[in-house]
């Protein structure tokens, strides 16, 4: 195991990881925002 690989089986997961915690954040904000748009235009 070299130096490197170790790093890429460390870092690629956790970017992924990171990725989709950010893109899932960002589709709660965008439902949320919807749902209170529903809300005040019914």
């Amino acid at each position: 195991m070299t130096l490197k690989r170790v790093l890429v089986n460390i870092f690629l997961p956790l970017v992924l990881l990171i990725t989709i915690i950010i893109v899932g954040h960002q589709t709660q904000v965008q439902v949320r925002k919807s749902a209170e748009n529903e809300v005040t235009n019914n």
